[in-house]
């Protein structure tokens, strides 16, 4: 994939790192941050307020699902800025997500159940959630992308089947900031 289509991104990350994410702490170490619909543990499903915090993060991000993940239907992406996944499963996604890696840094392989594999500018599709999965260790700034669909949508996605983002968006309510909405088709 080419480098400089993730050159917005990188600059944003760069220009205003994101914060730790103090509720991943289980599956590894490092800046981790999630945008788009996600089930928030006290308020239930809704969407990240990282879309308005990261807004500039979130914009970028967008413009990479059409290009890394438009063949998903994914409802969240999950920024990692040098965060060190120890080996977990996803057990709250639903199905496949993309992930890909930029930045200047050399190792870094997923490794998916002892497979090492380059995810350097070379998108990966697979179910996170029935594969154990990790970083292995490398030099220089490692970023990620990751694109899923949180678990929490799969019984209103049976109950309203066929509905796309904008009529599940109808459900959550007046959203002011219409330029960071994303669509799931």
């Amino acid at each position: 994939m080419n480098k400089e289509v993730f050159e917005p991104l990188l600059s944003a990350l760069k220009k205003r790192r994101i914060e730790i994410y103090k509720e991943r702490n289980n599956s590894g170490i490092g800046r981790s941050l999630p945008f788009g619909l996600l089930n928030r543990r006290n308020f239930g499903l809704g969407r990240s307020r990282n879309n308005k915090r990261y807004l500039e993060h979130y914009k970028e991000a967008l413009k990479l699902a059409e290009l890394v993940a438009s063949d998903i239907k994914w409802t969240t992406i999950m920024i990692n800025d040098n965060y060190k996944a120890l080996p977990h499963y996803d057990k709250n996604n639903d199905g496949e997500s993309w992930i890909v890696g930029f930045g200047d840094y050399e190792g870094g392989e997923l490794n998916i159940e002892g497979e090492k594999i380059d995810i350097r500018y070379k998108p990966y599709k697979m179910d996170a959630s029935v594969k154990k999965h990790w970083v292995e260790d490398w030099v220089g700034e490692r970023y990620t992308i990751v694109f899923f669909r949180v678990k929490l949508l799969r019984p209103i996605r049976e109950k309203y089947e066929g509905w796309g983002f904008k009529e599940l968006n109808d459900l959550l309510g007046e959203y002011s900031d219409s330029d960071c909405l994303h669509k799931i088709t």
